[in-house]
């Protein structure tokens, strides 16, 4: 055993790249994280002066199926280029600082792709360094049936070449292209596709004409942030070429399940250590809760690590007293703690003992405060739409008695209608009272208050109908018909009147009865 060294077979490559990812778009991620960590790096040397110096360019070729990502960070110099390009797993950069640190992420796009070409400069030299891995050799050497009893590190050498190139002296830069895109994944070409998914996972800004609680004097996001010390760390990512960066995709409204509704405010929360360090923070925003949030780019409450998000907007869950509470929220938890890691695919964090905690933590607001919400406001909304039903119902049945009833059963009809009406504007009027004192929310609690006042006019308004419907008279137009014909032919009509208004809707017997009337008039005509 002293003399075995340990041979890495070439299909431990499949894992780290067509293995790796369930959702090719990952690529733009890890490449972008990457960027970001060189743009903090050139602001730390001096080279960018901040991060709004710094600039991620995304340009998607259709024609040539061709993606080429490149920032203007720090760059890699001449004598660390090729064995940082070449070795896998392997990482100078520190977990606690660094958003990429395997060493495996800047692979990503080798499952996509027929050629990887790496480029980088950094500033003060006179060269670039070139490195390019051949992704279509090395899916042949991949194939099961390709006879092939090469270790890894002999396939890597095969697939991998280098070369270097002059270049400007004040150059700093990274660049990767993915040559040739698989027609399989014809979404890494697609712009809406890589804006949708970068808006929600990328470290992007938000966009503060559209999403005006980001920047709010008062209380909005950046104070908050200000007022913890800490920095939102974003970064101008643009796509072709437009010249507007990317934004995440928060706006003052959501559509719902049952209507488009208003963020009326966002609310904030933070846990320490007991060292008083900064755990987490969060924001999420505040609406009528009429139903939940439709909007695929922004549904969820979602974690983020550097202002990546970790996961997915089903990622924190588990957490709610019921998953699907998640799903009526919008909003960010922001992670501090060095020890919360995400894990190799980003999908979640690594299962140590500070990530436990983490979601214990975070289970006083998810499950203690949020998951109440919907249910309450759900309640609030059940009785406004009973009240704003009574108020319309009323309304019907005073048009109704203007023109007089056809029959008694019509009477009888309207005396349960508006019995109906009187029950639901008790219903509605308890469910506000119960509910309430749960409300924070102002323009909410005004509104409360207005619908409270206004259940007391709708119950005077109905027990004031119900004199009127027993003191209606007869329908006047019916009547005037039925004028000249004698006593005992008006109660034959007025009876065949409650038959057809028992057996057919109302809509129909309306239609039956104007029918018979016509008849009739014709019938006295001749």
């Amino acid at each position: 055993m002293q003399n075995k060294k340990p041979v890495i077979g070439i299909f431990s490559l499949e894992s780290l790249t067509t293995g790796m990812y369930s959702d090719p778009k990952v690529v733009y991620r890890e490449y972008v994280q990457n960027a970001t960590d060189a743009i903090d790096d050139a602001i730390d040397a001096g080279i960018l002066s901040n991060r709004d110096a710094g600039e991620i360019s995304i340009k998607v070729n259709k024609k040539s199926r061709s993606i080429i990502i490149s920032d203007n960070g720090i760059g890699l110099p001449q004598e660390k280029a090729l064995s940082t390009l070449y070795d896998i797993g392997r990482s100078a950069k520190r977990y606690d600082k660094k958003r990429g640190f395997r060493g495996i992420g800047r692979l990503a796009g080798l499952s996509y792709s027929d050629k990887l070409v790496f480029k980088t400069s950094t500033k003060g030299e006179e060269v670039a360094t070139v490195v390019t891995w051949d992704s279509q050799k090395m899916r042949e050497m991949l194939r099961p049936d390709h006879a092939c009893d090469e270790d890894l590190a002999a396939v890597i050498e095969s697939i991998v070449s280098y070369k270097t190139v002059t270049e400007e002296v004040n150059k700093h830069y990274f660049t990767v292209e993915l040559a040739h895109v698989d027609e399989k994944f014809a979404e890494l070409l697609n712009e809406q596709d890589i804006r949708q998914y970068l808006s929600q996972v990328g470290p992007v800004p938000f966009r503060a004409d559209k999403f005006p609680y980001y920047s709010d004097r008062q209380c909005g996001i950046k104070k908050q942030i200000d007022k913890l010390g800490k920095s939102l760390e974003e970064y101008n990512i643009y796509l072709n070429d437009d010249p507007n960066p990317l934004y995440k995709g928060y706006k003052t409204w959501i559509t719902t399940s049952k209507d488009r509704d208003d963020i009326r405010e966002i609310r904030f929360f933070e846990e320490y250590h007991d060292t008083g360090e900064l755990f987490f923070w969060g924001w999420y925003g505040m609406s009528s809760f009429k139903g939940y949030v439709k909007d695929p780019e922004i549904q969820g409450l979602r974690v983020r690590k550097h202002n990546i998000q970790i996961g997915n907007e089903r990622t924190l869950d588990p957490l709610f007293s019921q998953d699907r509470f998640n799903r009526w929220f919008v909003g960010e938890i922001h992670v501090y703690d060095k020890n919360i890691i995400p894990n190799a695919r980003r999908d979640d964090f690594e299962p140590n003992d500070t990530y436990f905690l983490f979601k214990e933590k975070l289970e006083k607001y998810t499950k203690d405060i949020l998951s109440k919400i919907p249910a309450v406001y759900s309640n609030i909304n059940s009785a406004f739409s009973k009240i704003e039903s009574s108020r319309s119902s009323l309304e019907d049945i005073e048009k109704q008695l203007k023109n007089g009833v056809n029959s008694e059963i019509e009477r009888d009809n309207l005396f349960k209608k508006r019995d109906q009406i009187k029950s639901n504007i008790e219903r509605g009027k308890k469910e506000i009272e119960k509910s309430q004192a749960k409300i924070e929310d102002k323009i909410l609690v005004k509104k409360i208050a207005d619908t409270l006042v206004e259940t007391k006019a709708l119950e005077k308004k109905s027990a004031e109908l119900e004199n009127k419907i027993i003191d209606v008279e007869f329908n006047s137009h019916t009547a005037k018909a039925l004028s000249s014909y004698s006593k005992e032919i008006r109660k034959v009509v007025y009876r065949i009147f409650e038959i057809v208004e028992r057996e057919l809707d109302a809509t129909a017997s309306k239609k039956m009865q104007e029918a018979i009337l016509n008849e009739l008039s014709k019938g006295k005509s001749k």
